[in-house]
């Protein structure tokens, strides 16, 4: 059941993500970058392998988007 209800889960929080970074909340990042570690555990379970770059990516760039956005914010 855990197995078919993550990807729901996770969905919602990418969703709400991208809901959060549009209304310009720095929150978004780092529920971006939690998903994702959750998204890599979820892949590397069900040897989805296909989708961990994608998972490191979205890390790195959520990473990225938190440094830009204190740093704009420090101005």
């Amino acid at each position: 059941m855990i197995v078919e209800l993550t990807p729901w889960i996770l969905s919602v929080c990418t969703v709400a993500t991208m809901v959060l970074a549009g209304n310009k909340n720095p929150l978004a990042w780092w529920l971006g970058i939690g998903s994702q570690a959750v998204w890599l555990y979820f892949d590397w379970t069900v040897e989805a392998w296909g989708l961990m770059p994608l998972a490191v990516v979205l890390t790195v760039i959520y990473a990225r988007n938190i440094r830009k956005w204190r740093k704009e914010a420090a101005v």
